[in-house]
């Protein structure tokens, strides 16, 4: 069951729509208006891949490969992880987005490599009926920041998630932090006759910062119907506390598990407001010694 909660999870947390809402303060949403969807998703999002931790351990000595693709009506991001039990309470971790299709600040499409992460997971208390695990991880810029893939600068995440289980229930509730570096805005003049270098060189100074504290969190109750095949059905909750916009979610999916080598999972999320989109999630996961 554990394996099927990990992959669950993560699928559902790496789908998050976008759905931004001004918490007041100095608000560029009239700006983003004018600029279009593209360039809030290229301020907001950054194409920024999406960490959470788990409270899901893959055991000693043990390799688990796994591939989650994700797709909406505007972007494709095919992420591979790979995992090693270092002990009973510590695993080492790396993955990377094998190919991530999305648009650029002024609408054209780019598809190609997109980042990748190492980290390291710490279980610091185990029951019957509790774990906890305490995670934090770096996002490496392999993606292009000239492609405008990526923002071409480290990012750094910590996280602490907590799991539950009594009989064919359970949940899990998530908490992370992440330190992102601003996305650099691009150098252009003038494309499609929306908006000049000015502009853009006046957007820079609004955002004159280095990093955008974010924080997130998760809950997802689960019911596990059978010792191979679960469902859950979680909400999340993410508010960049720099650029002063919140984003929210629901997520609902199920997962098979036929052994203990393989593990297949099928979900989807919805985002909230004017903003909000769905996304479709897959997911398979490999256990080996």
């Amino acid at each position: 069951m554990n394996r099927i909660i990990y992959i669950l999870v993560l699928a559902g947390i790496l789908s998050y729509p976008f759905s931004a809402h001004s918490q007041g303060g100095p608000d560029p949403r009239k700006l983003l208006d004018k600029l279009g969807r593209n360039a809030e998703a290229y301020f907001l999002l950054a194409n920024r891949p999406s960490y959470t931790v788990n409270t899901y351990e893959v055991g000693k000595h043990i390799f688990e490969i796994s591939i989650d693709p994700s797709f909406n009506n505007t972007s494709v991001q095919v992420p591979l992880t790979v995992t090693y039990g270092f002990s009973n309470k510590v695993e080492l971790f790396a993955g990377i987005d094998m190919f991530n299709q999305t648009y650029k600040f002024d609408g054209g499409k780019v598809s190609g490599v997109g980042d990748a992460n190492v980290g390291v997971a710490y279980e610091f208390q185990s029951s019957k009926r509790f774990t906890h695990i305490f995670q934090t991880l770096v996002k490496i810029p392999t993606a292009s920041a000239n492609q405008q893939m990526g923002t071409g600068k480290a990012d750094y995440h910590f996280g602490i998630a907590e799991a539950f289980t009594y009989k064919k229930f359970g949940y899990e509730l998530t908490f992370d932090l992440g330190m992102l570096n601003k996305r650099p805005l691009p150098s252009v003049k003038n494309p499609n006759r929306i908006y000049t270098q000015g502009l853009l060189d006046s957007i820079n100074s609004f955002y004159d910062y280095k990093f955008e504290p974010e924080i997130e969190l998760t809950f997802t109750p689960i019911v596990n119907f059978s010792n191979s095949f679960l469902l859950y059905v979680g909400a999340g909750f993410t508010r960049n506390t720099r650029l002063n916009y919140n984003t929210t979610s629901t997520f609902i999916g199920f997962g098979y598990s036929p052994s203990d080598a393989l593990s297949i999972t099928l979900g989807g999320s919805n985002g909230f407001g004017n903003t909000g989109n769905w996304e479709a999630t897959t997911g398979v996961a490999f256990s080996f010694k």
